[in-house]
């Protein structure tokens, strides 16, 4: 047998081993790196799972590399590991050329205004050039406060078996895992996290830190973050995980002359990658088939949003007084959809259109797939109106409006023998329980209704949608559902039908959709059945839950 010159695993030892012990003495202590106010927040968090998200350009990766570099100094042999789905993805411009060309250079040398211009000294960090573990992953030794070195190093795994494969050979004191929803599979978070923790000798929290640009609700980083985390039992959330919205308006100051109009260009005609490259909104693609997929942001048109640019859960858009509140309804015997709706005219602060008139959808009730009678639906349309009017300081007319089809839709009555229109039913109830509700009488108003009517209906709302006359209650969870997911007509092959495109196809989505669009086809074609008493107090838009 060959024997194998040991001098080769003395070569190799070098290679592997950590440089001689850096020089202490020009250490700055007091140094720290330049960081955006959300910068800031995650870079001092003590969470054990810590996620950044933003737009393009906000700095949410830059923010972390510091912290891992902090991390590499505070701690003796301290292993710091970056992960990514695809090599290219950290060394052709992505975390690991940042962390090799920017961030460890300002740790040694200082912080750097636009121009490029030192504005400090920096601390004096020293670090090794880029060399090679056994794996063939780039590293580069840090200098640590104990006189000796902590290793970053980076990794990737294409996919979640390869990272399972591959993680286990680590015993990681830190990791960032860039690019996050890059990542298919929850695996990327709980291989990674069962190896943090494990290494002796650490003070401080042993954290994993993620950086992402949004996706949708659907994807399964949302779901860890936003939906895991929150004990619906107890309304609290698990403070071992936390997420923070890097926004790009902290870190203009940082981007080149243009970046972020060049970006507003490139997502013109895109409101799903607008609502998460610019505003860092988390929002699912519609299928290729969506009716308002080009027209509908939840970034424009829903409000209040919370810091994150998520809808908000706690508070909603309330009703102006003065005007009335309009009921779109669409009843049925399984399937009820009613939007509550006024149709305002501009006000000052209050609505983002500032000529014509505009809607606002602040509140809803939808069942589907439920049989209910309208003995049961009715009060609880009667406590809604009656539960706004005791928030809003002021008049709040009421107007009903539905369909012809509900005043000749002839049914069996629930609480008689006889059978009645659906109109008539829910006038019938309505009556029985307005005085216990303290409401006038009401008389539902028919919408205009025609061969072609969903197809105008469709158009209206779309024109609507493009001149941002309509905005949406956060609370309204199915109205967005229904902006985001109602699909036209099936084209047969080779084929395209102009009205088919128009047409809604039948789904759950419909009953919300031909609600809330009954009262704007009314507006257009019979204005005057939506008139009310109107007044010249307002007030403001958005109310506490």
């Amino acid at each position: 047998m060959r024997k194998i010159d040991e001098s080769v695993f003395q070569w190799l030892g070098e290679q592997l081993a950590p440089p001689a012990p850096p020089d202490t003495s020009q250490i700055d202590t007091t140094w720290t790196p330049r960081l955006n106010p959300k910068q800031q927040v995650a870079f001092d968090s003590t969470a054990r799972y810590v996620l950044c998200y933003g737009e393009k350009g906000s700095g949410k990766t830059r923010g972390l590399l510091d912290k891992l570099v902090r991390h590499a100094y505070e701690n003796n042999n301290a292993l710091c590991l970056i992960v990514v789905k695809q090599r290219s993805m950290a060394t052709q411009g992505g975390s690991w050329d940042e962390l090799i060309q920017e961030v460890l250079p300002t740790w040694r040398d200082g912080n750097r205004d636009r121009d490029g211009r030192f504005i400090d000294n920096g601390m004096g960090l020293a670090f090794s050039d880029v060399s090679f573990d056994a794996n063939r992953n780039e590293l580069v030794w840090v200098q640590n406060r104990f006189g000796g070195w902590s290793k970053i190093t980076v990794i990737s795994a294409l996919h979640a078996e390869q990272l399972r494969a591959r993680i286990r050979g680590y015993t990681p004191s830190i990791v960032l895992v860039d690019e996050l929803t890059s990542c298919e599979s929850k695996i990327y978070l709980t291989a990674i996290a069962a190896q943090v923790g494990r290494r002796r000798g650490i003070s401080g929290p042993q954290q994993y830190l993620a950086a992402c640009n949004p996706e949708g609700p659907s994807h399964w980083v949302y779901k860890v973050w936003w939906e895991e985390a929150f004990d619906d039992a107890t309304a609290r959330w698990d403070t071992d995980y936390e997420k923070h919205h890097i926004p790009i308006q902290e870190n203009r100051h940082n981007l080149p002359p243009g970046y972020i109009e060049n970006l507003e260009k490139l997502y013109k005609h895109d409101p799903v990658e607008a609502d998460r490259m610019l505003r860092g909104v988390w929002v699912d693609r519609p299928s290729g088939d969506s009716l308002f997929r080009d027209v509908f942001s939840i970034g424009i048109h829903v409000r209040p949003l919370n810091s994150d640019g998520i809808p908000h859960r706690t508070e909603r858009l309330c009703p102006i007084a003065g005007h009335p509140i309009i009921i779109g309804m669409d009843p049925g015997t399984v399937y009820n959809a009613y939007a509550f709706m006024q149709w305002l005219p501009p006000i000052a602060g209050v609505t983002p259109w500032e000529t014509d008139m505009g809607w606002l959808v602040f509140d809803e009730v939808v069942l589907t797939k439920r049989k209910v009678f309208y003995h049961q639906i009715t009060p609880v349309l009667m406590r809604f109106v009656s539960w706004w009017r005791s928030q809003v300081s002021g008049k709040l007319p009421q107007v009903w409006i539905s369909d012809t089809s509900a005043l000749n839709q002839f049914r069996p009555s629930a609480q008689t023998s006889e059978s009645a229109y659906d109109v008539l039913e829910i006038e019938r109830v309505y009556a029985t329980y307005r005085e216990r509700y303290g409401l006038e009488q009401i008389k539902i108003k028919p919408t205009p209704k025609f061969a072609g009517s969903k197809a105008v209906r469709v158009r209206l709302m779309s024109q609507l949608l493009t001149q941002n006359r309509i905005i949406i209650s956060s609370s309204c969870v199915h109205a967005r559902a229904m902006f985001l997911n109602l699909e036209s007509e099936k084209q047969k092959p080779g084929e395209f039908d102009p009205d088919k495109a128009m047409t809604p196809k039948r789904s759950d989505h419909i009953h919300l959709f031909d609600a809330i669009t009954y009262p704007i086809i009314t507006s257009t074609l019979e204005p005057q059945k939506l008139l009310g008493v109107i007044d010249e107090n307002t007030q403001t838009v958005v109310k506490s839950a």
